[in-house]
């Protein structure tokens, strides 16, 4: 399905009527609307590899909600290379099997060894290094102790709307939240709104480097970042 195809120019207006006038007062049924949306669109474009993207979003969900229940650290780091290994593995796999296989082959011939690499007859998933790292910045983001999968979830954002991409989530009397350039490895600028505080002066934190911020206050909660990749913050009120 492309932007600029008859079959887009139904589906999103679809999307958004139901967005936006039948599932407005719930929360949950919006997200559950843009999951599915989200899905089928993958899937219009193969629907051979959307088992690819929902086993990754299935893995992260459910070792998530194991590192959050690990009593030790020992079975918070099992949870965590698990995913790492089984997520990286289907992205090396997919991405970079065939070139590694071609390369070996070649220096293996330049000792006289001729050999016929297997290598693999598809297609490279489209976005599978866009959503494997995001689920992998979930992923380590709980085992370094903030178990954002105990918080609540706020739909403050609109994927595919606001821009840069932006996720909160509440707990324990602080907000965080993560932004993502929109393109891998490239360097974002600009202002950043942080949505959902009340009344008050807060303090910034990108807690990913340990590094102060400054503060905003709720009624110009605007910040001036510049980071690469995503940006992780954790915002509490000043004195807390």
């Amino acid at each position: 399905m492309l932007f600029n195809s008859l079959s887009f120019a139904i589906f999103f207006p679809v999307v958004f009527i139901l967005y936006w006038f039948v599932t407005n007062k719930d929360l949950k049924m919006q997200n559950i609307l843009l999951l599915a949306a989200s899905y089928f669109f993958y899937a219009s474009w193969d629907y051979r590899f959307l088992f690819l993207l929902i086993f990754s979003t299935l893995l992260d969900y459910f070792t998530g909600i194991k590192i959050s229940e690990a009593t030790s650290q020992q079975r918070k780091r099992y949870w965590l290379w698990l995913s790492v290994i089984v997520n990286v593995g289907f992205l090396a796999l997919f991405k970079y099997y065939n070139f590694f296989a071609a390369s070996f082959a070649e220096v293996l011939a330049q000792f006289g060894f001729q050999v016929n690499p297997w290598t693999l007859k598809v297609i490279l998933p489209v976005g599978i290094s866009f959503y494997t790292f995001h689920g992998l910045s979930y992923v380590i983001d709980l085992y370094n102790n903030k178990m954002l999968s105990q918080g609540k979830f706020l739909g403050l954002y609109t994927y595919g709307y606001d821009w840069p991409e932006a996720y909160a989530i509440e707990k324990d009397g602080r907000m965080y939240y993560a932004f993502y350039a929109p393109e891998k490895d490239k360097t974002w600028s600009g202002n950043i709104e942080l949505r959902g505080l009340n009344s008050g002066t807060y303090q910034v934190l990108d807690y990913e480097n340990g590094k102060q911020l400054g503060s905003v206050e709720s009624s110009n909660p605007k910040l001036p970042v510049t980071f690469t990749n995503h940006l992780l913050l954790e915002v509490s009120k000043t004195g807390q």
